[in-house]
């Protein structure tokens, strides 16, 4: 797990499962004193503001499903948001 952010953006924590199949990665939204943010109302009150997703490298590129309901089963998935990385 990893932290990144900037000072006038959001900063995340970063959790990798390289050896699950497939590879998984958390992006949980983390508040300006360092802790996880939660939501505040809802049916979700008190759990984690996260993004759940799979990955996959290829040479230079990443590619990212990411969904904040359930993990994607695919990079087809029709819920998830895909990125492609490159370097």
């Amino acid at each position: 797990s990893s932290a990144a952010g900037a000072p006038n953006g959001r900063s995340y924590r970063l959790t990798v499962r390289p050896d699950a199949g497939p590879k998984e990665v958390d992006l949980a939204l983390v508040g300006d004193d360092g802790q996880p943010a939660t939501f505040t109302h809802g049916a979700g009150r008190g759990g984690e503001v996260k993004l759940l997703g799979i990955y996959e490298i290829s040479g230079s590129t990443v590619r990212l499903a990411l969904s904040p309901e359930k993990r994607p089963a695919a990079f087809a998935d029709d819920e998830a948001q895909v990125l492609i990385l490159t370097r």
